[in-house]
């Protein structure tokens, strides 16, 4: 049962991946962002309120907010970075997060890592330069390649952004309950995009259908995910929804016609398998 909750995040994941790039040239992030998260809000509220737990201290709050406004940057850049380059190059990225987790985990928590997340880094960083590989010959091409892709900023700075809320989101759910936790942290995020909305006032507010899926996908995923995680350790959880990387990746290169299938594909299964190795050995 927790393998098929876990897989249910991984499939909202991709979906909103996939929706994502095919709708964000026809509007602007933050309107996407605040329609997709509002949705979401709506479909995680009623499981919050029968699990709400809520600890009424100082800590409590700041976690919320720092963690809440951290997401709202994290998570409006990746719609960004999305909106500019090909989902089968960019979010494959997402598997450094765990490399950088090793990094913040012991100064955040003090937990640290055994040798095995050596191999897992390596894994990941082969897998990227197959990604990232070009028919020059040059051995640098492929850090030339990620550098030039328009998106590739954005995306590093959430995959930045996530090693620092996952620890947050740690402590946070100590705090609260885990879909409290998402449900508070979705409330932030949703003010965020609606406020970076209101700067563009002069504009009309843009909304396309497609956003209701991709929030129907999110809150689903995210009570999904919740639930395997009260019936199995959190890297396993985390584990089969990374699954989603690979899928977006392979709906990428075949649906949406991002061409090189069987290079991003190689390289991302790499990443892949290094980001799992990472958590799981976390």
């Amino acid at each position: 049962m927790a393998f098929l909750l876990a897989f249910i995040t991984a499939i909202g994941e991709t979906t909103k991946d996939i929706i994502a790039r095919r709708i964000s040239p026809t509007m602007a992030v933050a309107d996407l962002l605040f329609w997709y998260k509002l949705v979401s809000i709506i479909v995680i509220l009623p499981f919050a309120l029968l699990s709400w737990r809520f600890e009424n201290t100082p800590r409590t709050y700041i976690l919320a907010v720092s963690d809440g406004l951290l997401n709202a940057f994290a998570f409006y850049s990746y719609l960004r970075a999305i909106s500019l380059s090909p989902v089968s190059l960019m979010v494959p990225l997402l598997a450094f997060s765990p490399v950088l987790l090793l990094l913040t985990s012991p100064l955040m928590l003090g937990e640290f890592p055994d040798s095995t997340g050596l191999a897992g880094i390596l894994l990941i960083t082969a897998g990227s330069y197959i990604l990232y590989m070009e028919n020059s010959g040059d051995p640098i091409s492929p850090i030339r390649a990620l550098l030039k892709e328009k998106g590739s900023r954005y995306m590093l700075l959430t995959v930045f952004l996530w090693s620092i809320t996952a620890n947050l989101d740690k402590l946070g759910t100590d705090a609260t309950s885990p879909v409290v936790w998402v449900l508070l942290i979705n409330l932030f995020v949703a003010a965020g995009a609606f406020i970076m909305m209101k700067k563009h006032s002069g504009r009309s507010l843009q909304f396309h259908p497609a956003s209701l899926v991709m929030g129907i996908a999110d809150g689903i995923g995210a009570v999904a995910q919740m639930a395997a995680l009260g019936l199995t350790i959190v890297p396993y959880v985390i584990s089969i929804k990374r699954l989603s990387v690979l899928m977006s990746v392979i709906v990428g290169t075949t649906f949406l016609r991002e061409g090189k299938a069987l290079q991003r594909i190689t390289g991302t299964a790499l990443m892949l398998a290094g980001s799992i190795l990472i958590l799981i050995n976390m």
